[in-house]
């Protein structure tokens, strides 16, 4: 049977990348409503904090530091006056 956590850091060590979701059978569950890219992305980094997100060339990204990114980005985005009116 394969390990797919293992195939992750496989993958990664090849200088692939890897989301790394698919060894995480306890993810929060995904509201029934509508929701954001960045309220799922919270949501999983409450539910799995320091668990491997992204696994990139030497680098491990945990949910809460991937969390700890989109909101930078929202933030700075936000700064500029970038909206949802404009969709």
């Amino acid at each position: 049977m394969n390990n797919p956590a293992a195939s992750s850091r496989s993958t990664a060590a090849k200088g692939g990348y890897d989301l790394g979701l698919a060894g995480h059978a306890e993810l929060a569950p995904m509201a029934d409503e509508p929701t954001t890219l960045a309220a799922l992305i919270e949501a999983q980094a409450e539910a799995l904090g320091d668990k491997p997100f992204l696994y990139f060339e030497d680098r491990v990204i945990s949910f809460s530091e991937m969390n700890r990114q989109v909101n930078r980005a929202t933030n700075g985005l936000a700064g500029l006056s970038v909206d949802r009116s404009g969709y």
